[in-house]
């Protein structure tokens, strides 16, 4: 299910650091096989709150557990993120769950949603949700990755 991913992409992203309008940016991401095929690399760049962002995560399908596993770290922090997940009947939407460490409220071990929803064959749109805010507007993050022609 994961070679959807592969590709060339442009990426659109929007976070919300509380209320209010989203900071917006661009950039781009790479993502291909790595480790004989066990896994796939996606290498990041674009821009957190003005500034140069570089990330690299890795993602793949833990057979003995039979869940997809990820793991994510940048130039934005010092925190190594991971997370575990299934993929809904329908294939087209990954829905991981991990902690994290919140730099800006001071709290630790916050769950966190990270889901991809495959949208068509060139688009598919990341979104990261802070659980512990609790009802309806709990997202935190969304990149629209587009495939480059």
């Amino acid at each position: 299910k994961l070679d959807y991913f592969v590709g060339s992409w442009e990426t659109a992203s929007k976070i919300w650091m509380g209320p209010g309008e989203p900071m917006a940016s661009n950039g781009s991401a790479t993502i291909s096989w790595a480790l004989n095929g066990l896994f796939q690399k996606q290498e990041y760049s674009g821009e957190m709150m003005g500034k140069p962002m570089t990330g690299v995560g890795y993602t793949g399908y833990d057979i003995y557990n039979k869940k997809y596993i990820a793991f994510w770290i940048d130039n934005s922090s010092s925190a190594f993120f991971t997370m575990e997940g299934t993929f809904d009947q329908s294939g087209k939407v990954l829905s991981m769950y991990g902690k994290m460490d919140d730099f800006m409220t001071g709290e630790h071990d916050k769950t966190i949603a990270f889901i991809m929803k495959i949208v068509d064959n060139n688009k598919f749109i990341f979104e990261m949700h802070d659980l512990a805010i609790g009802g309806e507007k709990t997202m935190t993050g969304e990149i629209t990755y587009t495939r480059k022609k």
